[in-house]
């Protein structure tokens, strides 16, 4: 769309560099206030930003958005936009009416590539399914899916991905007993 863009990024205290120059966005020193005040628009898609910087930052600059699919944090006077299979449905039940609420994957960002399937010609019943919802499935939502296939296409192949953040172990180890892999 136009927007000329500036990364601010900074991985378990090693500082990046964002537009060939340093900043450390988690203290919010002169030239990140000067970065974050002068934006169109700011976004934060962070799992370790606190409370208290993330309301530094909107308090910078009115224009922010909040990626958050990971839910531990609660936001006033925010856009929150998560982009999770069913946010729309089962994240924040708790809405604060101050917030704008961006939710589900018709809001997911992809790439131009990724915007249109291509042309397959699909098995009428597949062989193999690999299902995944990355590595921790903070939404629980492998087992219903395995469920599902289970009971939907009794003879396929299934195989399931989770990782060492799974909230159910128990229910994982209970659907490779029914089948699933």
């Amino acid at each position: 769309r136009g927007y000329k863009t500036k990364l601010i990024a900074q991985a378990d205290g090693e500082q990046m560099v964002a537009n060939e120059r340093l900043m450390r966005w988690q203290e919010i020193g002169s030239a990140c206030e000067k970065a974050i005040r002068s934006a169109d628009i700011v976004v934060i898609d962070s799992l370790k930003i606190s409370k208290k910087v993330a309301k530094s930052i909107q308090t910078l600059n009115c224009h922010t958005v909040m990626l958050d699919d990971y839910l531990h944090r609660s936001y006033t006077d925010a856009v929150i936009v998560d982009w999770t299979v069913g946010a729309e449905a089962r994240a924040y039940p708790h809405r604060d009416h101050s917030n704008h609420y961006v939710l589900g994957s018709q809001y997911c960002a992809l790439r131009p590539p990724f915007w249109t399937p291509p042309n397959r010609i699909l098995k009428e019943q597949p062989e193999r399914i690999l299902v995944t919802f990355g590595g921790s499935d903070i939404r629980r939502l492998t087992c219903p899916v395995v469920r599902q296939l289970m009971n939907s296409i009794p003879n396929v192949e299934l195989h399931a991905i989770a990782g060492s953040g799974v909230y159910c172990p128990g229910e994982y180890t209970y659907l490779a007993k029914e089948g699933a892999h």
